[in-house]
């Protein structure tokens, strides 16, 4: 289910790692700076909604193997906070989903280019977006229901109510397990609901209409 895509406008790039928690530190790995409140000037996030035929949209679905590609199907928005433009895409669908959760994809926007930023797995809605940013990005509210193990994103952890974690920036990417690798209890700090469970998916993206044909 869980797979790793890194995008510049439509060219694939290398894929991310995990990182851990400080208190749970994998050899090598630096620890989890703390999380710094965003001023209280700073305006509220923008969000517009994603449409069907958005790059990023493609870029996942190409990713797949069938059926998945053709069971997918994406609910997102983009978010303007803080001088950064991020495109969040929760994956639903047959074969893409667990009882711990679905993926979710994040992108940073540059204009028409876009990097991925996280393929983030086991994450139930409702998600975030925290009034707080580590290493400068926004921290993500990720709703999880299962306890990380060591070295694993399940781990053969415990099943538990669902809870918030916040979800930090660590080198040049979101970590990838909520769980752990570095997600910890976000306290339910102020912030904004970006991807809801009511949202539905979008609808899929229609295709261009064939030119007609000109005749003498």
């Amino acid at each position: 289910m869980h797979a790793r895509l890194g995008i510049v406008g439509l060219a694939l790039i290398v894929g991310l790692s995990s990182c851990s928690r400080s208190s749970d530190r994998h050899p090598g790995q630096p620890p989890v700076p703390p999380a710094v409140p965003v001023p209280a000037d700073q305006p509220a996030p923008v969000l517009s909604a994603v449409a069907p035929d958005d790059p990023t949209i493609a870029a996942v679905r190409a990713m797949l193997d069938e059926p998945a590609r053709s069971n997918a199907r994406f609910i997102g928005e983009t978010v303007q906070a803080g001088g950064q433009t991020l495109t969040l895409l929760y994956v639903v669908g047959d074969g893409l989903c667990i009882p711990e959760g679905c993926d979710l994809f994040v992108f940073r926007r540059n204009g028409e280019a876009f990097e991925q930023v996280g393929d983030i797995g086991f994450v139930h809605r409702p998600i975030r977006l925290l009034a707080s940013t580590t290493n400068g990005m926004p921290n993500l509210g990720i709703t999880v229901t299962v306890d990380g193990g060591s070295g694993s994103k399940v781990g053969g952890g415990a099943p538990h109510a669902p809870n918030e974690v916040l979800l930090p920036f660590l080198n040049d990417h979101y970590v990838g397990a909520p769980a752990d690798y570095g997600a910890r209890p976000s306290g339910n700090p102020a912030g904004v609901v970006v991807i809801s469970p009511e949202d539905p998916p979008l609808p899929p993206a229609l295709s261009s209409p064939a030119p007609e044909e000109i005749r003498p």
